[in-house]
C-alpha cells in the first residue's frame, strides 16, 4: 500500500513521544513492504534535522520538510480561511494542499496528524484521507 504521511508540529530527532510514536509506526509499515511518504511541517527548519532523518529512516520517503511556526488554533482558523476563500490566506495551507495533490495518484491513503491541517482535507479528488487530531 501506498501511504502518504502529513504531519505538523513535528521535529527530528522526535522532542515529543506523539511524533515518536508517529514515526515509529511509520517505520514498521515501511519495513512491512508499504510505501510510506513524509510531508513535515515544522515550527522551524531547524528543527527537523533531514540529513539524520534519511539516515535513520531511509525506507520512509522525505517528500518536502515545510516551515509553519503558527499555534495549532492560529493553524486551524487560517486554514479554515484559506479554504472558504481558496488563496487568500496564508502560505502553510496552499503549500501543504499543492505537496498533497502532487501525490494523490501516487498514494492510495493519506494520514493528516494535526488539527490545524484538517480543514484542507478531503479534496474531491483525493485518495481516502485519515484525519488524526494527535491525541
Amino acid at each position: 500500500m501506498r501511504l502518504l504521511f502529513i504531519l505538523t508540529h513535528v521535529t527530528y530527532p522526535p522532542q515529543e513521544g506523539a511524533h515518536e510514536q508517529t514515526l515509529s509506526i511509520m517505520a514498521g509499515l515501511a519495513e512491512r513492504g508499504h510505501k510510506v511518504s513524509l510531508i513535515a511541517c515544522t515550527k522551524s527548519l531547524q528543527l527537523f534535522d533531514c540529513a539524520a532523518f534519511r539516515r535513520d529512516l531511509s525506507r520512509i520517503c522525505l517528500v518536502k520538510v515545510i516551515s509553519a511556526p503558527q499555534s495549532y488554533t492560529a493553524g486551524l482558523i487560517r486554514n479554515i480561511c484559506w479554504n472558504l476563500i481558496k488563496g487568500v490566506l496564508p502560505k502553510l495551507a496552499p503549500e501543504v494542499v499543492h505537496e498533497a495533490r502532487r501525490h494523490f495518484p501516487l498514494v492510495d491513503i493519506i494520514h493528516v496528524e494535526g488539527i490545524s491541517l484538517a480543514p484542507l482535507f478531503p479534496e474531491p479528488d483525493s485518495p481516502s484521507v485519515v484525519l488524526s487530531s494527535g491525541v
